[in-house]
């Protein structure tokens, strides 16, 4: 599993295996190069507090806010919009899981 330190902005590129990301609060990932495998992006929120919009790959953006020293503090994950095997990865929320697929789908409706 991979752990990013909090307060970061990174680009992760996947193996062919499962990936395991771990997203602390107040980080910017994209996770949308991940690779083959059902990888799982890892987040502290629930689903409830994030905020889904696609870009113009498809590629599903997830952001919430998060208070941190009284300073409103901006937390944004991408990951693959799951249109395939390889990019239907698992994002486990602090209160439910759901493929990648689901939530475009949650988005699109």
């Amino acid at each position: 599993m991979r752990v990013l330190g909090s307060n970061i902005s990174t680009l992760i590129s996947g193996s062919s295996g499962i990936d395991q990301i771990y997203v602390p609060a107040v980080s910017v990932v994209d996770a949308s190069n991940l690779k083959s495998g059902q990888d799982e992006i890892y987040l502290e929120g629930g689903l409830a507090d994030y905020s889904l919009t696609l870009d113009n790959s498809g590629n599903i953006t997830l952001t919430r806010n998060v208070i941190v020293n009284d300073e409103n503090v901006t937390e944004q994950v991408t990951v693959a919009s799951g249109g395939n095997v390889a990019t239907n990865d698992l994002v486990i929320f602090a209160d439910q899981q759901l493929q990648t697929q689901a939530l475009k789908e949650q988005y699109l409706n």
